[in-house]
């Protein structure tokens, strides 16, 4: 990369403010590809690091963004993933890291870590691919790390319902992927949305789409997995959708 080749990028410069400011490259570390951004993505996360206090060990503005696509510019000798100038590439990294402050994706030129990244297929476009690194990392950290669900797997058709699940909030960006996840990996998907996407979901692999609105939702699930529910994934984490997903579980015992 040209060291003189322009960058900027939107940074924390304190609490609750941000700006969009000319910055300096990144530099290259071992384990790290140099990637010229084409899209982005925006999660809670972005906003909720603006408002959050810094650590006291911050020594300058933090850059923000988690999601990315874009072209490989350069390659950092310890990558042990193929890649090459030029490939698409897409993934996810720590913005806002108080830390490493150039850690984000809000810019021109960024470091990503080479070998959690992915290839983007020449089927997907920029915008797409930059929507999936935080969904991907947060459904797959949230199954298989944390509700220890059994590992997916990919031939066709789905393997065989093992238990059931929750998965709330079926229709946010995080949710659809849990869906497809969930399915590949034997389990049988309860999901909530509004009615408007219940065909979507089950295009997905939705069993049962159930109405959120509806007050009986969480009882209604309940009964549905006759008091047998012990998993549940909840994609939006509030007050109202943590009181379904507790209706709902069973009376023995859960894993949220």
């Amino acid at each position: 990369m040209n060291s003189t080749a322009e960058n900027c990028g939107i940074v924390k410069i304190a609490v609750g403010e941000a700006r969009l400011q000319q910055i300096l490259n990144p530099r290259l570390r071992d384990d790290y590809i140099l990637v010229k951004t084409i899209a982005v993505a925006i999660n809670p996360t972005d906003w909720q690091t603006v408002d959050e206090k810094s650590s006291p060990r911050t020594k300058g503005p933090t850059l923000l963004g988690c999601d990315f696509a874009g072209i490989v510019v350069e390659i950092g000798k310890g990558v042990e993933k193929e890649w090459k100038k030029g490939d698409k590439i897409a993934g996810m990294a720590h913005g806002g890291n108080d830390i490493e402050l150039e850690d984000g994706t809000f810019a021109t030129y960024i470091v990503v870590k080479g070998d959690v990244a992915f290839h983007i297929p020449d089927s997907v476009r920029f915008e797409e691919a930059a929507s999936l690194g935080v969904g991907v990392t947060t459904v797959a950290l949230g199954f298989y790390k944390y509700l220890c669900l059994p590992i997916l797997t990919f031939p066709m058709p789905y393997p065989e319902s093992k238990f059931s699940i929750l998965i709330y909030g079926g229709s946010s960006a995080t949710g659809t992927l849990a869906v497809q996840f969930a399915k590949f990996s034997g389990l049988q998907v309860i999901t909530t949305s509004s009615p408007r996407h219940f065909e979507l979901l089950k295009s997905l692999g939705a069993d049962h789409v159930l109405d959120y609105h509806d007050s009986n939702c969480g009882a209604e699930i309940r009964s549905l997995t006759q008091n047998k529910l012990h998993h549940v994934f909840d994609t939006i984490a509030t007050q109202s959708s943590a009181q379904i997903c507790a209706n709902a579980l069973s009376t023995s015992g859960e894993n949220i």
